[in-house]
């Protein structure tokens, strides 16, 4: 009588033809080694990549806009620091204070258009002492301004100038000073500005 195990395999007869054969490899596994390889199609690979494409096409675009709204926020955050230190140097040390558009070698005010694209010059006027410089916009980025500089005076008091700062992400922001020396920052075009970009 043969032997069969619950796969339909005769035992006694794989015994018989070689006794040192493993019956669980031979009968109970034979089954698995018939499957199919797993993994993809070309279908199915060009299905993927097209998906992976559609949402490059997407996702690169956001970040490179994220990016140049971060420089409009850095070269504003720059500038608007300048402004309030000038202030407060003129009011601290009872003397004028100039904030101005830097020259090339960012050692004294630029007396040529375009203003603003080497960056700014912070300095008391009585004695004349620089205090800060300011480095140039970040790429891409554009200062549209009717005035090459602004001067505090020792009450606090400034001449009025206004600042937009944008790129093309189209995200402006606008600075304004008014003659009291209140200085403000708006996340919008500035209407009053005849722009002479960087």
């Amino acid at each position: 009588m043969l032997a069969m195990n619950g796969h339909g395999c005769q035992i006694n007869d794989l015994l018989t033809r070689d006794p040192w054969r493993s019956v669980r490899s031979s009968c109970w596994h034979t089954p698995l080694a018939r499957r199919r390889a797993a993994g993809l199609t070309l279908l199915e690979l060009l299905f993927t990549i097209a998906i992976l494409a559609i949402l490059l096409s997407v996702a690169v675009p956001s970040f490179q806009g994220l990016a140049q709204r971060d420089r409009i926020t850095d070269t504003t955050n720059d500038l608007l620091m300048a402004f309030q230190l000038g202030r407060s140097e003129a009011i601290r040390y009872r003397t004028q204070a100039t904030v101005c558009a830097a020259n090339a070698n960012q050692t004294d005010c630029a007396v040529a258009d375009p203003p603003w694209s080497n960056g700014w010059v912070l300095y008391r006027v009585n004695p004349q002492t620089p205090i800060r410089v300011g480095a140039a916009p970040a790429p891409g980025v554009t200062i549209a301004t009717t005035v090459q500089q602004i001067q505090f005076q020792p009450d606090g008091s400034a001449q009025m100038g206004t600042f937009e700062i944008d790129s093309e992400a189209n995200r402006p922001r606008c600075i304004r000073i008014l003659p009291s020396g209140f200085i403000s920052m708006e996340r919008m075009a500035c209407p009053t500005v005849n722009p002479q970009q960087n």
